[in-house]
């Protein structure tokens, strides 16, 4: 499955993407040399072949590094973790169930920092927890935006001043290249 990469040091929520060469290229340098928009094109292209993919995001945004990591098994099974800062949760999505374990920190700011939210906190941290019914089908449906065709879309669309990075590391066995969005044109994403 192709792996999309996004990292920014920008003080925006923009991101960008990192494409793992396609097993049909001879050659990753082949698609080192295009430009960015090229590039991205390309990796969009990849996703609408696929119905599963991997990707990894990290960004710093006021000062808070968030790093998102995510497994698309299709367009109803997820499985992802996210850190916020000193806050960080798991999901797994399987069609309509939700499945959530969090810290405490994450509980801290979900239940509020009184005596009780503070027991909510620990009692709940380190815990799977089911999703009820309404809270699962509004996540389910906000992470339908992850589908590898939605996401395809987006690579292409609403960018600031790409660049591609000169280094190429490795991820999860594969070399990738990261192209970079500064964020810095309105509707950038």
């Amino acid at each position: 499955t192709p792996t999309v990469v996004g990292e920014t040091t920008a003080s925006s929520s923009s991101g960008g993407a990192a494409v793992a060469p396609h097993a049909r290229h001879a050659h990753g340098s082949a698609i080192a040399g295009r430009s960015p928009r090229a590039i991205l094109r390309a990796a969009a292209h990849a996703l609408r072949q696929v119905h599963s993919y991997s990707m990894h995001a990290s960004l710093r945004q006021n000062g808070k590094r968030t790093v998102v990591n995510l497994a698309a098994a299709s367009n109803h099974r997820y499985v992802a973790s996210t850190t916020v800062g000193d806050s960080s949760f798991e999901l797994i999505v399987l069609s309509h169930r939700v499945y959530l374990q969090a810290n405490r920190r994450f509980w801290l700011n979900q239940a509020g920092r009184s005596g009780a939210g503070r027991a909510r906190a620990r009692r709940l941290a380190g815990h799977w927890l089911t999703l009820p019914g309404h809270a699962g089908s509004s996540l389910t449906h906000s992470l339908g935006t992850l589908a590898p065709g939605t996401l395809a879309r987006c690579l292409t669309e609403d960018h600031g001043r790409l660049t591609v990075e000169r280094h190429h590391p490795v991820i999860d066995h594969h070399r990738v290249i990261i192209v970079r969005d500064a964020g810095n044109a309105p509707g950038a994403t």
